[in-house]
């Protein structure tokens, strides 16, 4: 559930989701550990600092690569205007990071067969 959702705001749209699909990467990136520390769910949603931004995804999980941490860092922001203001924005960083990642995955791949030659 997206802060504004908890805080049953009238003007949730669309970006509720983007905040919500990030949440299912993080979930299965290690169980068990929230994108917000609190002790109590009411203090995850209501929290006083709502600029605090969830964990980068390079701390949650093993290997991952930092275009996605700051994609996943983005999509989780507690502030609306602090996300992806459309689902085209979205897709647009999504392709760039997907991009980002095979070039990074061809080269390690080119330097591998190299060190094979």
């Amino acid at each position: 559930m997206s802060p504004e959702q908890a805080r049953a705001a009238k003007d949730i749209d669309f970006r509720a989701d983007i905040y919500s699909l990030a949440l299912h990467p993080l979930s299965h990136a290690q169980p068990g550990r929230p994108p917000y520390e609190a002790t109590t769910t009411l203090g995850i949603m209501m929290r006083p600092d709502q600029r605090s931004a969830a964990r980068d995804l390079q701390g949650v999980a093993a290997g991952a690569r930092r275009p996605c941490g700051r994609l996943v860092h983005r999509m989780l922001a507690k502030e609306t205007h602090q996300r992806h203001q459309s689902y085209e924005e979205l897709l647009a960083e999504l392709m760039a990071v997907h991009d980002k990642l095979k070039a990074d995955a061809e080269e390690v791949q080119a330097g591998s067969n190299s060190i094979d030659s």
